[in-house]
């Protein structure tokens, strides 16, 4: 949940708006739902497995999920159901600091599956069971929709047809690399390999989200790639692929009650208002 309290730590500090909050946070959506091993690969078990990332093919969507990523959201969620449960009383800020208190400033450890959840539990007066058994230690989809009416926020979602490299990425110590190679795409056709470093595209510095970047240009049109393999690089020229991306987008609710309101201002500004 550390990457929770990045995004929260942002937009409670005014660094970024909350329209930049909420395009973040549906941005992890795509991520994860763009990802077919969340259907079997909990994030609990994929923090466990985090030494397989040292392997560029687990970086693949079949084979993987970023816990960074579940987890963000994980942390988002939770927060939303601690306030609902206590009023706006209570937060995810209070639960890491009780855990400080008890376990870290005395220098003693905790069992995340058992003092968790009866921490969660302490705190609000609620059951936290089903949350931790169904979306940290197992697979059952993300009920966005359900938390973020919480803090009456919507949630919209939009298929469509869009560019594509031919091949997804895997970001490993500030470097990014080739994974999951369509074989049949023009990039391999072109020579592109997996586990080749991507430095350049288009003859420029590699911008902040690829995936992103391609996705809004024309399909079919074509891209240059610089890569690294070994000791040597490589440019190639080729048409960009194409696939089916679903995209969304959080949004406030007109007609958000004021309790709904009031977790809302919770949520972006770190504070507790019952």
């Amino acid at each position: 949940m550390t990457s929770s309290f990045a995004a929260l730590t942002l937009v409670r500090t005014g660094l970024v708006s909350s329209e930049l909050f909420y395009s973040d946070v549906a941005r992890q959506i795509e991520i994860l739902q763009s990802r077919p091993a969340r259907e079997w690969k909990s994030v609990e078990e994929a923090s466990l497995d985090a030494w397989f990332e040292k392997y560029p093919n687990y970086a693949g969507p079949q084979f993987s999920i970023s816990y960074y990523n579940k987890g963000e959201l994980i942390g988002i969620l939770l927060d939303l159901a601690i306030r609902r449960a206590t009023d706006n009383r209570r937060s995810l800020d209070e639960l890491m600091r009780m855990l400080y208190e008890q376990y870290g400033a005395q220098g003693k450890s905790y069992d995340e599956s058992r003092d968790l959840q009866a921490m969660c539990e302490a705190l609000t007066g609620t059951s936290f069971e089903d949350f931790f058994a169904r979306y940290v230690a197992g697979t059952d989809e993300l009920p966005y929709e359900k938390y973020l009416g919480y803090a009456g926020l919507g949630l919209r979602k939009k298929e469509r047809e869009a560019a594509w490299l031919g091949f997804d990425t895997f970001r490993r110590g500030g470097r990014l690399y080739v994974v999951s190679l369509a074989t049949d795409s023009p990039a391999a056709q072109s020579g592109v390999q997996a586990g080749d470093e991507l430095v350049a595209m288009d003859g420029k510095s590699l911008p902040r989200d690829v995936g992103r970047a391609v996705r809004s240009r024309k399909r079919g049109g074509y891209v240059e790639v610089r890569v690294k393999r070994g000791d040597r690089e490589y440019t190639y020229r080729f048409r960009l692929s194409s696939r089916r991306v679903e995209e969304f987008e959080i949004f406030e609710e007109p007609s958000a009650s004021s309790f709904e309101r009031r977790i809302r201002e919770g949520l972006l500004k770190g504070i507790t208002q019952p």
